[in-house]
């Protein structure tokens, strides 16, 4: 029995090292999506910041046509 003891413990060992290694990995990936979403927040953060007023201006004008419905306008003067 202690044969085959040996093998399960070593199999054990493995599987334990295997999954330690694992976590480490899933850490380090963790981390480094934390630290490029930083990144990315920060730098939306520095554009919003230094965009003119009249791009700021235009970006709402555009989203008050999709949301009424008035960028299609031309296209209907054009049917009728």
């Amino acid at each position: 029995m202690q044969r085959r003891s040996k093998p399960v413990a070593k199999k054990a060992k493995k599987a334990r090292k295997d999954e330690e290694q694992i976590t480490v990995l899933l850490r380090e990936i963790l981390a480094e999506l934390r630290r490029l979403n930083t990144n990315l927040e920060r730098r939306q953060q520095t554009a919003a910041a230094s965009a003119e007023p009249a791009e700021i201006e235009d970006a709402i004008d555009m989203e008050d046509d999709d949301e009424n419905g008035d960028s299609g306008s031309e296209e209907l003067e054009y049917f009728e």
